[in-house]
């Protein structure tokens, strides 16, 4: 487990910089025309509820670390989160970008967020499909942590070369 609470720790820091940056850089479209203004505002607020979130998910991760917390409760707020974070960097890269780059105001600003949106995605992805692996290469094989995703796709028990034993035997429920 301290394992993968430091792993968890170290992940949820790397999304903690990317809100912490895009956060303190907002305040620089305040500078620009209306819709830059409009964009500083959506990202000041959307990435700053996500970074006190994220604060939480990092102190659950450093409990998990020193063996004095839960692991189901720090993983659960490790998968919201990184699906959060997919979506957010989605509709920061695309959405809000674009919106700053419409309005006046200065350039650096929707290049940030294009390219911080953008990694912020695939980091995202990577980080909520790979947390199932991550689990059990830390965990072991007990069954304890059997999923933490429920497409049958997602190699949940180390089993590649084959369909999950979740879509096989549990079902598909949702």
């Amino acid at each position: 487990m301290v394992v993968l609470g430091r792993t968890l720790f170290v992940v949820h820091l790397v999304f903690l910089l990317l809100a912490g940056i895009l956060f303190g850089a907002s305040f620089g479209g305040f500078l620009g025309g209306g819709y830059m203004i409009t964009s500083a505002l959506l990202v000041i607020v959307s990435w700053g509820v996500f970074a006190g979130l994220m604060v939480n998910a990092v102190r659950l991760a450093i409990h998990v670390a020193n063996d004095t917390g839960s692991s189901t409760q720090a993983l659960m707020w490790a998968k919201a989160l990184f699906r959060t974070v997919t979506i957010l960097s989605f509709v920061t890269g695309l959405g809000l970008a674009f919106l700053s780059f419409v309005g006046c105001g200065p350039l650096w600003i929707p290049s940030l967020y294009h390219w911080g949106g953008m990694i912020g995605t695939i980091l995202g992805f990577l980080a909520f499909f790979l947390l199932p692996v991550l689990v059990r290469a830390c965990v072991g094989e007990t069954d304890d942590y059997a999923t933490f995703s429920r497409w049958g796709w997602v190699p949940c028990y180390g089993d590649w070369h084959g369909l999950s034993p979740i879509s096989s035997s549990k079902g598909m429920s949702m």
